[in-house]
């Protein structure tokens, strides 16, 4: 990742927002997709000043995958974004497979892939990973 790839990394963003929004009807999906998009946009801008690692996949010119991450501690290394083309079959894996492969990435024992935003094809697809360990997460809403 360089930084002038983060607009064309915030287009790809946006395509995959639209298409996963078409498939969910849940609220709290949808603004978590909405509310991420603001999330990339800043790692992209401030990924070097954050210490965040960031990789793309580049066919015919053309950026069709990213994924950022950081180290948690110095036996933790967080993936923290990763999107790809979903006309794509397997590019998910392939970019998780390959980051954690990374140079910057392979000393690290234990690599944390985040929550599953509440998507079955998300959480199957992180299943297939074979975790360690599963931790619970939340989502917190204020009532109105």
């Amino acid at each position: 990742f360089a930084p002038d790839m983060g607009q064309e990394c915030l287009a790809l963003y946006d395509a995959w927002a639209k298409e996963r929004q078409q498939k969910h009807v849940d609220e709290i999906y949808r603004y978590l997709l909405e509310e991420n998009r603001d999330v990339h946009a800043s790692v992209f801008e401030h990924y070097q000043d954050l210490g965040i690692i960031g990789r793309v996949i580049i066919i015919d010119g053309r950026i069709r995958g990213y994924t950022f991450g950081y180290p948690q501690n110095d036996q933790v290394f967080c993936v923290l974004l990763e999107v790809v083309d979903l006309s794509l079959k397997g590019a998910a894996v392939y970019v998780f497979q390959r980051f954690c492969a990374d140079a910057a990435v392979q000393s690290f024992p234990f690599i944390n892939a985040m929550e599953d935003m509440m998507s079955p094809a998300m959480e199957k697809t992180k299943m297939s990973f074979r975790p360690v360990v599963l931790l619970p997460s939340f989502v917190i809403t204020r009532k109105k």
